[in-house]
C-alpha cells in the first residue's frame, strides 16, 4: 500500500474517530457511568487497524493500548474513575499529535513510550508486557455497510462555487440583453439550482465546529478548579463551512472568557446560593435569513459600573459621554481594542480580552453581536450571522452617479421622508417613526468624508438599519432593486478601504462595492 496515496483519507477518518472517543469519554465523566463501550471499542479498533495497514506504528501501539483498557472496563476488571478517563484523554491527544505530524510531513516521530508508562501507572501489570504484532487486516464487521458518501476536498468545492458564480454573472448579462428570451430564463433557473446544490455540498453541521468544545471546557475547568457543565443545542443545524471556519476563534474566545472570568469558583457559587457547578450553554438556531448563535453562562455577570470606569481609565471613551450611554452601549465597551477588566493581561484573563477579535470577525461576516447581562446572574452573547458569505441578497442603491450595494438582511424597512417632518436632536437631524428615533445620515456625504452635511431635499428616500440599538435612516438618491450578488472579498490594498467589505460584478461588467455598515456605524458613533 502506498501510504501517501491514502494519507488524507486516513487523517480525516482518524480525526472523526478521535472526536467520537473524546465525546464519549467526557460523557462518562459527567455521568460517572460507562458510556457505549462497544462504540468506543470499535473506534479504537478501527484506528488500530487503519494505522497498522498504513504502517504508522506509533498510532497503532497507542490505539491498541486504549482498546485493551476499554475492554477491561467492559469486562468489569477496571472501574471508571478520574485517573482512567485522564489516561484515555491523553491517548486521544497523543494520537491527535501523531496525526498532525503525518498530515504535515507524512511520518510521525512521536513515541508511544510515555503513554505506555501511564497505562502501567494505573497499577495493572497486564499492560507492561510487549505489544503483540498487528496484521493490519480489517475485520468483516469494519467493512465504517455500503458506502453512500464520498470525501471531497473543500478546495474543489470552493472552485466549483467560484465557477458557478462566474456563470451566474454571465447569465445575468444575457438576461439583461434579452429579458424575454425563454431559453435564457431556463438557463438562469438551472444555474441557480446548480449553485444551490454546490452550496449544499459546502454545508456542514454546527457540530463539526463545536465537537472539541467539551474538551476545552474540561481542560480549562480543571486548570481553574471550576466544575462546569456544558450544554449544546442545535448542533445538527447545517452551516456554510466558510462561516464555521470564521466563527471558530470568536466562539473559543467567548468560552475562555466565560470559564476564566464569568463563572465563579465552586465555593463562591455556594456562598451566593447557586449550584456548585457552573452552567455554560451554547446553542444555534435559524432566525429569519440568519443564524443565531448564543453563548450564555450563569456566572457573576458583567458590572456596568466597573466597565464604565475601566473604559474611561484606559482612554477608550471620554468621561463626559458616560451619562448618555444606555446599558447595551456600556456592555459593548468590552469589545473595544485594549479593554480588559483584568489587572494584568495573560493568555486567559478578564472580560474584554479577545472581545475585539470577536466583534471584528463578526462584523466582517456582516453579522451583529448583542450582549446582555445581569450582575450575579448571567451573561449572554447573541451572534447573528448570514446563511452564507458567497452569494447574498443585496439592495442596489444609487448615490449621485455612484452605484453600490447593501446586504438586504441588514435592512429593516424603507421610507419616504418629508423634510418638514425632520427634527433636530443635539444638532443632528432625526425622524420619529413608530416611537423610535431614526438618526438621518446622508450616505454619499459620509463616504466622501463630508461631516455634518444635513442639507436635505424636500422629500428623500431612506433605508433603515439597526446596529447595537442605534437606528439609522440612510439617505440615498435612488433605491434601485434587490438582487442576488456574488460577493468577492477585497484583497490588499483595497481591503484597507474600511467602508466596503467586498464587491460584485453585474451582468454588464459593472463593479459594485458592498457597503460595510458596521464600519460606517463606528465612524459615526465610536
Amino acid at each position: 500500500m502506498d501510504p501517501e496515496k491514502y494519507k488524507s483519507l486516513f487523517v480525516g477518518e482518524t480525526r472523526e474517530y478521535l472526536q467520537l472517543i473524546s465525546q464519549q469519554i467526557l460523557q462518562m465523566k459527567e455521568t460517572s457511568e460507562p458510556s457505549d463501550l462497544d462504540s468506543l471499542l470499535r473506534a479504537a479498533h478501527s484506528i488500530k487497524g487503519m494505522s497498522a495497514a498504513m504502517g504508522y506504528a506509533g498510532i497503532k501501539d497507542v490505539s491498541h493500548l486504549m482498546e485493551d483498557l476499554i475492554g477491561k472496563i467492559k469486562l468489569g476488571e477496571i472501574q471508571v474513575d478520574a485517573r482512567f478517563l485522564a489516561v484515555l484523554l491523553q491517548g486521544v491527544d497523543l494520537i491527535g499529535q501523531m496525526v498532525d505530524e503525518i498530515e504535515r510531513s507524512g511520518v510521525s516521530a512521536i513515541r508511544s513510550d510515555s503513554f505506555q508508562n501511564m497505562i502501567s501507572a494505573l497499577g495493572s501489570s497486564e499492560f507492561q508486557k510487549d505489544l503483540p504484532v498487528e496484521t493490519g487486516n480489517r475485520t468483516q464487521e469494519q467493512e465504517a455497510g455500503r458506502v453512500s458518501t464520498v470525501r471531497v476536498d473543500t478546495v474543489l468545492i470552493d472552485r466549483l462555487m467560484e465557477g458557478l458564480g462566474e456563470l451566474m454573472i454571465y447569465q445575468e448579462a444575457l438576461q439583461e440583453g434579452d429579458p424575454e428570451n425563454p431559453e435564457i430564463r431556463r438557463v438562469r433557473l438551472l444555474t441557480q439550482q446548480l449553485y444551490s446544490y454546490a452550496t449544499d455540498l459546502r454545508m456542514l453541521p454546527f457540530e463539526t465546529l463545536c465537537h472539541h468544545f467539551p474538551r476545552i471546557v474540561h481542560d480549562l475547568g480543571g486548570r481553574f478548579g471550576k466544575d462546569i457543565r456544558l450544554q449544546m443545542e442545535g448542533t445538527e443545524i447545517r452551516m456554510d463551512k466558510a462561516l464555521l471556519d470564521e466563527m471558530a476563534d470568536p466562539l473559543i474566545h467567548l468560552i475562555r472568557n466565560a470559564i476564566d472570568h464569568g463563572i465563579e469558583a465552586p465555593e463562591d457559587r455556594v456562598r451566593a446560593g447557586k449550584n456548585r457547578a457552573g452552567q455554560l450553554h451554547i446553542s444555534v438556531a435559524k432566525q429569519g435569513d440568519r443564524f443565531l448563535i448564543r453563548v450564555e453562562d450563569d456566572g457573576r455577570g458583567l458590572d456596568p459600573q466597573r466597565i464604565r470606569k475601566t473604559a474611561v481609565e484606559r482612554g477608550l471613551i471620554q468621561e463626559r459621554i458616560v451619562p448618555f450611554m444606555n446599558l447595551r452601549e456600556v456592555l459593548m465597551l468590552i469589545t473595544r481594542p485594549g479593554f480588559s477588566t483584568a489587572p494584568e493581561i495573560s493568555d486567559i484573563s478578564g472580560r474584554g480580552v479577545g472581545m475585539d477579535i470577536v466583534r471584528s470577525r463578526i462584523d466582517a461576516l456582516g453579522g451583529t453581536l448583542k450582549i446582555e447581562s445581569e450582575p450575579g446572574k448571567f451573561t449572554r452573547f447573541d451572534i447573528l450571522i448570514p446563511f452564507t458569505i458567497a452569494v447574498i441578497p443585496a439592495l442596489l442603491i444609487r448615490l449621485e452617479q455612484f452605484l453600490c450595494a447593501v446586504p438586504f438582511s441588514r435592512i429593516d424597512r424603507f421610507l419616504l421622508i418629508s423634510r418638514k417632518d425632520v427634527r433636530s436632536v443635539h444638532g443632528r437631524p432625526v425622524f420619529f417613526s413608530q416611537n423610535a428615533i431614526l438618526y438621518i445620515e446622508k450616505l454619499w456625504s459620509l463616504l466622501r468624508r463630508i461631516p455634518g452635511d444635513y442639507d436635505l431635499p424636500e422629500t428623500f428616500s431612506v433605508f433603515v438599519t439597526e446596529h447595537h440599538n442605534r437606528r439609522m435612516a440612510w439617505v440615498v438618491d435612488e433605491l434601485i432593486a434587490e438582487k442576488e450578488i456574488l460577493l468577492k472579498p477585497f484583497q490588499e490594498p483595497l481591503s484597507l478601504l474600511g467602508c466596503y467589505s467586498g464587491a460584485s460584478v453585474l451582468g454588464k461588467g459593472q463593479v459594485v462595492p458592498l457597503l460595510d455598515l458596521e464600519h460606517l456605524y463606528r465612524e459615526l458613533f465610536v
